[in-house]
This record gives structure tokens, sequence and C-alpha cells, in this order.
């Protein structure tokens, strides 16, 4: 799954609407899309890999609640393993 980021948003956003919004925008089925993460304006969404780079075309300059929306592809987070195990 890939991870896009979604900024900004208004703060009383729902993940049901932002759900609504990626499927209804993006095109993207919204049983496949995996968790959102609300982070006060902004959201983290996971997206199949193979409708990532369709769905930032669509949704980059969408608007959301008559707002205009910035969408970027963003990093997985690493796992904390890897990180602790050069610090020890």
């Amino acid at each position: 799954m890939a991870l896009l980021h979604l900024d900004p948003l208004p703060r009383n956003a729902t993940p049901g609407e932002v759900l609504r919004f990626v499927a209804g925008t993006a095109g993207v089925d919204g049983k496949k899309v995996g968790k959102i993460t609300l982070l006060g304006t902004a959201a983290r969404v996971e997206v199949p890999d193979a409708a990532a780079a369709k769905a930032v075309a669509a949704l980059d300059g969408a608007t959301f609640r008559e707002r205009p929306v910035r969408a970027r592809l963003t990093a997985a987070p690493k796992s904390d393993v890897a990180h602790f195990a050069h610090l020890a």
C-alpha cells in the first residue's frame, strides 16, 4: 500500500469524509483504501500501489469542502527495530 498525504483539511474532517473524497475524486474503490490517519489539518491515507500515482494526480488541487487540497506520496514509516538496533 502507498501512503498519500493530504493537506490542508478542515480540523473537523472525519475519516468517512476523507474516504468519500479519495474514492470519489481519485476513482479508487473505497473497499481498497486502507488506514486513514487524521493529523490536525492533514491526513494520511493508504491506497493500493497501482492506484497511487493516479490518485495523487487527481487529488492534488481538488477541492474538499471548497478548499484546495495538496496531495503527495509519502514514504512508509520505517520499522523502529532497525532504528534502535543501530543505536545500541
